[in-house]
């Protein structure tokens, strides 16, 4: 029998979610109401915004029946779905679900411009791992009854990589600029949700690569598209990480400013696209490579990143490795 596991499918990074568990051959269920939860034998909670999650949980009268469920059966919390599942965290419009005995500081490592990624051990896997930490909380207390099964080495101990750039900073600087990029959110997801909505999905996240490239969801929509090989954009440094050239600046450059032109019935999708590696990690680079290149452009053309969609492709023959600038027109 093949095992149902529900993603919640509110806000944040599901649609990759849904890709890996179908591609490991279990069945993927969107979870955005009540009845969603329904005959699942497991559920995923993904990275995000936590605190728009919590606010969609109140809205959707989702917050009980799924805190019951996590209670019940098993349950992974990626970023913002560990931040919904322990039992105190920051700066939050409700409190969290408080069934995993954890205390977490949200954007622990600093904001969107400060992600990075690193090593991390755990003996579970046999050693070590390559995470990725974008906007990424930090576990600050563990309860007795929890197991930890990878730490993240850094200067400070648990303080981590950034402990003591963020003793720095003060609370009330952090609470603004989250207030004001909550708003900036709020203001600009109601036209690229909308382009989504009007097509059947709730917004891009909640679009796996197969269905943004069906007949269904092309339907209506005309599509505008740059494309840019990864050895034109991309320098490799010595760790085998990427950063943007200076002539893969001046590229993505010329071909956004062919697109500035967009109105509120547009939207901007950029496309990751990755070759190598197994179907994970083709996706995983694909996703960081489109990142890389969105947040580029948000700071270059002081743009709002819900201007400017993300799209993890991973391996397609026809494109090879690089990212496409997509203009979808209704």
């Amino acid at each position: 029998m093949v095992p149902r596991v529900g993603v919640l499918s509110l806000q944040g990074d599901f649609g990759c979610h849904r890709s890996s568990i179908e591609a490991l051959g279990a069945s993927a269920v969107r979870v955005v109401l009540p009845e969603h939860l329904t005959g699942l034998d497991a559920l995923v909670m993904p990275g995000g915004e936590s605190t728009t999650m919590l606010r969609l949980m109140e809205s959707n009268g989702l917050r009980e029946p799924l805190t019951a469920f996590v209670r019940q059966r098993p349950v992974m919390g990626t970023c913002a779905g560990v931040i919904l599942l322990g039992v105190e965290a920051d700066r939050l419009p409700h409190p969290p679900l408080g069934v995993l005995d954890v205390g977490v500081e949200r954007n622990a490592y600093g904001r969107q411009i400060d992600s990075f990624g690193a090593e991390v051990e755990s003996a579970v896997v046999g050693g070590g791992y390559h995470g990725v930490f974008i906007r990424a909380p930090r576990i600050r207390r563990v309860g007795p009854g929890v197991e930890v099964v990878a730490t993240l080495p850094g200067p400070g101990g648990s303080e981590g990589i950034a402990g003591d750039m963020r003793a720095t900073l003060s609370s009330a600087r952090e609470a603004m600029g989250d207030l004001a990029e909550n708003l900036e959110a709020l203001k600009h997801s109601f036209f690229f949700r909308g382009f989504f909505k009007d097509r059947g999905f709730y917004d891009l996240s909640s679009l796996s690569p197969v269905e943004y490239q069906s007949k269904e969801f092309e339907k209506n929509v005309t599509k505008e598209r740059a494309w840019v090989r990864q050895d034109e954009l991309f320098t490799v440094k010595a760790n085998g990480s990427e950063e943007l050239s200076d002539p893969g600046r001046k590229t993505l450059d010329a071909m956004m400013a062919n697109f500035l032109r967009f109105t509120k019935d547009r939207a901007v999708i950029v496309e990751g696209y990755a070759a190598a590696g197994t179907v994970d990690e083709q996706f995983l680079h694909s996703r960081e490579r489109a990142t890389k290149v969105r947040d580029y452009l948000v700071k270059k053309f002081t743009l709002s990143p819900d201007y400017i969609g993300v799209m993890p492709m991973g391996a397609v023959t026809e494109y090879g490795d690089g990212i496409a600038l997509v203009l979808l027109k209704k």
